[in-house]
């Protein structure tokens, strides 16, 4: 793993405002002030993992773009049993979902037998990462703007051996032939709602006194990312020299960010609520001045915010505190809208302030520490850049009621 971004910091800064309070906060408004502030995280960094799990996904992809490759294995496990039939026309069926990028019109595709057995945690394991595939037995092209269904004919001598083989059959290697920047093709899994919309494996049967048409849409499939992370026009090492700050799906990028100035919060207070917000830039790396292309209009904006129970900054290890785990009470998402990701619900707002600042404010927390990720890592590739914390890109603005201590 290459190195990541080091630790930046800069001053914390503070606006303290009267403002009228909640509506809970005015019975006791002699005792106090109802006030908010905005606190500024003061370091901030983000590790990258290529080997995200992409089982259970809604997507699979193929394709290139920008420097990101995808390809995916896909296999049927409930097969005919007849002995006495023969097989004819035989197809796998894939319904298209989403385009990512359009650098051209056509991206040309390749399918193969793979030669090694797999599951659908394959992405997790180097070998998939540089895999090559044997021999092509079936190229096609798809186009960026088509919205039908594709449909792979499948040889009958290798659905026979499928048969043969039954749920131990490995399936198909589906793949980009080009190296060159198209777009990723994405595809319904297996795991939609809509079971009408899963890949299916139709096939005619002919028996001795009949002919017949069947469907199968039992079975799995899992795409391998691959991005060169290292590599010097790689957007995580660029982010990394200029001080940038990425979240990415797919290849899962993760921010860690740390406020070292809560306790500019009075103790004797009582906080209403508080929001988690980050600057979302929505510009090129390379070219600020054209729109950020890698950001995936169909994965859902929404991502998860973790409480770290230690951090290792020297070896950029670290650890979720386990009440994610344990207790709803402290499972907090954040999603974007227009040009931020934050809390936008008020009773999430609410539920943050209450379950982690005032347990902070109290002392019983000390996790000062915080994670954020894509909600689904494995679904597909997807990019954000987040401002950063030396323009103020994540701040935590919070409003609570400040208590005089001859009230009580």
């Amino acid at each position: 793993m290459f190195s990541l971004l080091s630790l930046i910091s800069v001053f914390s800064c503070q606006k303290l405002d009267p403002m009228d309070p909640a509506q809970e906060f005015k019975s006791i408004d002699n005792f106090g002030q109802f006030v908010d502030t905005t606190l500024y995280a003061d370091s901030a960094f983000f590790v990258v993992d290529p080997y995200v799990l992409t089982n259970a996904s809604e997507k699979i992809s193929v394709g290139n773009f920008k420097g990101f490759n995808a390809s995916f294995l896909i296999r049927f496990l409930r097969m005919p049993s007849d002995s006495n039939a023969t097989y004819d026309s035989v197809f796998v069926i894939l319904n298209r979902r989403h385009v990512l990028g359009k650098d051209a019109d056509l991206l040309n595709l390749g399918v193969s037998l793979p030669s090694m057995a797999w599951s659908d945690s394959a992405n997790l394991f180097p070998e998939w990462h540089t895999y090559q595939p044997e021999e092509t037995f079936y190229s096609f092209t798809v186009n960026a703007e088509d919205t039908q269904t594709v449909n792979i004919p499948i040889p009958v001598d290798v659905f026979t051996k499928w048969v043969e083989d039954g749920a131990d059959n490995k399936g198909l290697f589906i793949y980009p032939q080009d190296a060159q920047s198209t777009f990723i093709s994405e595809f319904d899994n297996f795991y939609i709602e809509d079971p009408a919309k899963w890949p299916k494996l139709v096939y005619k049967k002919i028996l001795p006194d009949t002919v017949e048409h069947d469907t199968t849409n039992i079975g799995y499939a899992t795409t391998i990312f691959n991005y060169d992370v290292e590599g010097p026009q790689s957007i995580y090492t660029l982010a990394e020299q200029e001080k940038e700050l990425i979240v990415s799906s797919g290849i899962g990028c993760r921010i860690l960010f740390h406020f070292g100035n809560l306790d500019a919060i009075p103790e004797r207070s009582i906080i209403y609520s508080a929001d988690v917000i980050l600057k979302v830039k929505d510009q090129d790396l390379t070219d600020p001045s054209q729109p950020n292309v890698l950001s995936n209009g169909d994965h859902t904006q929404s991502f998860y915010l973790r409480m770290l129970k230690s951090v290792d900054v020297t070896s950029k290890q670290y650890e979720v505190d386990s009440l994610f785990a344990s207790s709803a009470y402290y499972s907090y998402k954040l999603y974007q809208a227009d040009s931020v990701i934050h809390f936008f619900d008020e009773d999430a707002q609410v539920l943050f302030g209450k379950s982690y600042l005032q347990n902070f404010i109290s002392g019983r927390f000390t996790n000062t520490w915080f994670l954020l990720q894509y909600q689904n890592e494995r679904m597909d590739i997807s990019v954000k850049y987040i401002e950063s914390i030396l323009n103020k890109g994540i701040k935590i603005y919070a409003r609570y009621y400040t208590v005089k201590s001859e009230g009580f």
